[in-house]
């Protein structure tokens, strides 16, 4: 913890730095690098060299190393009281010079003896270029420049600056939004909230005035219970001066914070993940078996096996299908009309890897292994099962139109996801080279790649927390990894249950992870993690026992999980580990079928044994599937 803190302090001052610049007030600011140490100015450093001010380049370097620190110390300030000695014998001013010897120079002789003694004939000479030592001594400007080269490399490979020369990197005005937060969570810890708080100063903790004109205490330590969902609708200023309307703080930070290798990303990730777990539990709406989408309302023939299904964000009973020889299409499941299909080709041979090429000269059979739309329901991308991306553009006549080609793996695309943290869309893909890489999905540039798995990447989930983007990642081997956009290494490792592959997902709203796996033996698991310690908190049961493949499974709402297994699909209350029910669907499902709900819960996408796929739909979905056959 005493780290954390010195790290937290290193970090105030680099935002006030930060600040300071902002306003131009330069003379502070280089007082504050020189005070805090906590970051070296090179470009500061060199002006003051080349100017000549050998005192402030002194002054300016002493809050950072000191004299007798270590040989490269000593290297760095002997150069500089060198150059300041040769300098006044320059301008004849040997006084001075006498002085610098005297005072600055004789300190050095234990280390520079021999060197010093023929610099002290120098007194006596015209020209101290005689000496052939000095002889490359030309005017003193072009003698700093020649120095300040021979100094650079001294102090970068100095163990007390090299780490401190990159100023960090992050949005600009980080230290106002910090302030903004601060303000916004004393307006939520009101006792008596107004709509519109008037935040007066930041020297005492905001209290808004009740009705009465008098002040309500504000309520630290108590903790706060008030739903997720639930917004302040505070105008407080940006960081850029206009207004913006924040939504509710995260409010709680477990002691599970010590699992995490960054103790300040667990602040958020876990803080967050608490208090959804408890809007949740506030906000679950009530069901009854009758909600479950159960009934066959069509079987529609796609002409290969389905690997993949996804249902539109908006549009309800809009569905994407990804097949097993690489072709994917459009179905509007309520008439039953396939409104787009293309069959799987490699659009460009000339940008793909030569790795690719020759696959695809030895082998050109090729599945879709994930299909999605994204957030916004206006592209869709295609994970397939050698090497590449595909993404397309949804016009409003049902049109697709090719996007993007990205080589993203060598091997098996095996996982695909959007994510939206900022202003930029993202790509995420995992694959069998054990990586996981995010793209821009514009124009495709890969902005990070993730290294850590040992065994090829199965599955990847991501989440948003306060605008950080988290990532939940697994492997082959069963190993679960959690990772933060921005940063290369994971926040932290754990096992999954029976050391499985497994695949991870949240509930509808994120609050509530989940997963399922298989592993050598069959044995099969659905839990639910309580992402507040990284433990279990509850095994599903209902699960064959020898299961042969991967179960696929998927949430409905923030109920009900589904699960495709023993040619069955099987539901259970999320709140409950005992089976709720489970349906054959009329026969001719596979083993493990593949399933997809769509986001009101009221239909239901099951992949067949054969070519083929089914709807099932509640009494909800039923009404909706016949709003359609009376438009025919």
């Amino acid at each position: 913890m005493a780290s954390f803190i010195m790290q937290m302090r290193k970090e105030l001052v680099i935002l006030i730095l930060d600040l300071l610049d902002e306003a131009n007030f330069k003379e502070t600011i280089r007082s504050l690098e020189r005070e805090s140490g906590c970051y070296f100015n090179m470009k500061h450093f060199e002006e003051l060299f080349l100017a000549g001010e050998f005192d402030a380049v002194e002054k300016y370097l002493s809050g950072f190393i000191k004299l007798e620190e270590c040989q490269r110390s000593v290297d760095i300030f002997f150069e500089i009281r060198k150059q300041k000695y040769l300098e006044a014998l320059d301008k004849n001013d040997r006084g001075k010079a006498v002085k610098i010897l005297k005072d600055d120079l004789m300190v050095f002789s234990p280390h520079y003896k021999t060197l010093i003694d023929e610099m002290k004939h120098f007194i006596t000479l015209d020209n101290f270029r005689e000496f052939e030592k000095f002889s490359y001594f030309g005017d003193a400007k072009t003698a700093r420049r020649t120095l300040l080269f021979k100094l650079k490399a001294i102090i970068e490979a100095h163990p007390s600056i090299r780490d401190k020369m990159i100023f960090p990197s992050f949005k600009a005005g980080r230290l106002r939004t910090l302030i903004d937060k601060s303000l916004r969570w004393q307006h939520y810890c009101c006792k008596y909230p107004r709509q519109k708080p008037d935040f007066k100063s930041m020297l005492t903790d905001h209290v808004c005035a009740t009705s009465s004109g008098a002040h309500g205490p504000p309520r630290f330590g108590v903790q706060p219970i008030m739903p997720f969902s639930v917004k302040c609708d505070l105008p407080i200023p940006s960081a850029h001066g206009a207004f913006r309307v924040w939504g509710a703080p995260s409010r709680t930070l477990p002691q599970a914070v010590s699992l995490m290798k960054d103790e300040k990303t667990a602040a958020v990730y876990l803080a967050d993940s608490k208090m959804k777990q408890i809007c949740s539990s506030q906000d679950t709406k009530a069901y009854s078996h009758e909600d479950l989408p159960k009934t066959v309302v069509r079987a529609l023939i796609q002409g290969s096996q389905v690997t993949s299904l996804d249902f539109h964000p908006h549009q309800h009973t809009l569905l994407l299908v990804g097949t097993n020889v690489g072709e994917i299409s459009i179905w509007e499941v309520g008439s039953g009309v396939r409104k787009a299909h293309r069959a799987f080709k490699v659009w460009d041979d000339s940008s793909c890897s030569y790795v690719l090429q020759s696959t695809s000269m030895d082998d050109f059979s090729i599945s879709v292994n994930r299909c999605l739309w994204s957030p916004d329901g206006l592209m869709i991308g295609v994970a397939f099962s050698k090497h590449l991306v595909h993404t397309y553009m949804v016009w409003l006549t049902g049109d697709l139109r090719p996007h993007l080609e990205i080589d993203a793996h060598i091997g098996s695309v095996n996982d695909l996801a959007f994510a939206h943290p900022e202003e930029s869309l993202l790509i995420i893909s995992c694959g069998d080279d054990t990586t996981i890489k995010v793209w821009n999905a514009t124009h495709g540039q890969m902005e990070i790649i993730f290294e850590g798995h040992e065994a090829p990447v199965y599955s990847i989930c991501p989440n948003l927390k306060e605008s950080i983007l988290f990532l939940v990642s697994t492997s082959l081997d069963g190993k679960i990894k959690l990772w933060k956009y921005g940063c290369s290494a994971s926040l932290f490792d754990f096992e999954a249950p029976g050391h499985e592959c497994t695949v991870m997902a949240y509930s509808a709203d994120g609050t509530r992870l989940f997963s399922r796996g298989t592993n050598k033996d069959g044995d099969s698991h659905l839990v639910e993690w309580n992402e507040a310690d990284i433990t279990i908190r509850r095994s599903y049961w209902g699960l064959s026992r020898k299961a042969t493949s991967m179960i696929q499974f998927d949430t409905m709402r923030n109920c009900v999980l589904a699960a495709g297994d023993d040619f069955k699909i099987k539901f259970w209350d999320m709140d409950d580990e005992n089976m709720l029910t489970e349906t054959e669907a009329d026969g001719g499902l596979s083993a493990f079928p593949h399933l997809k709900f769509n986001k009101d819960g009221s239909l239901l996408a099951v992949s067949t044994v054969d070519i083929r796929f089914k709807i099932f739909a509640n009494p909800q979905g039923q009404k909706l599937i016949r709003s359609f056959e009376r438009r025919v």
